[in-house]
């Protein structure tokens, strides 16, 4: 299954939607009913959104589905945010978890943030850090979940989430 379009691409200019509702990006009230609002309006192929919250500052966040081999199960989220997760099919078999986290003072700057090594776990600690800044922040599991590469065992299709489809 090939996209012809990015997924980031979608979402953003979906909060670009959220983010300057009428022109007035100074109510909160606004982007919060946006945010929890937005997945209704997003029309990305093979694509299955499984929410989208606003989050306020200061909340100790907890992260119930992240592996434990990727690290700490909570993140303090540093900013005012609508928070969208999603799953992308990406053939019958593998598929790739991805998540935006979309700050209220949005700076128009969007930065997608990565892994390391065979890392297959959204990298919180990056999305809270680029968020406090005013980045629109995206991050993905690469297609598997956790440090190990077992999920590439007889997968090819999880070889190429990891590679170069996420």
């Amino acid at each position: 299954m090939r996209l012809t379009k990015s997924p980031w691409l979608h979402l953003l200019q979906a909060y670009s939607a959220v983010a300057h509702p009428s022109k007035n990006p100074s109510s909160a009230s606004g982007f919060r009913s946006a945010c929890s609002s937005i997945t209704s309006k997003l029309q990305i192929p093979n694509t299955t959104p499984y929410f989208s919250t606003f989050v306020p500052a200061g909340t100790n966040l907890t992260l119930p589905d992240s592996n434990v081999t990727c690290g700490t199960p909570y993140q303090i989220v540093p900013a005012d945010l609508c928070r969208i997760a999603l799953y992308v099919s990406t053939s019958n078999r593998s598929g790739i978890n991805m998540e935006a986290w979309l700050p209220s003072n949005w700076t128009g700057r969007f930065l997608s943030v990565g892994n390391g090594g065979l890392a297959g776990c959204i990298s919180y600690g990056d999305l809270a850090y680029s968020a406090s800044l005013g980045f629109a922040s995206v991050g993905a599991n690469n297609g598997h979940n956790g440090t190990s590469g077992g999920a590439f065992y007889n997968n090819e299709d999880v070889v190429k989430d990891f590679a170069w489809r996420s």
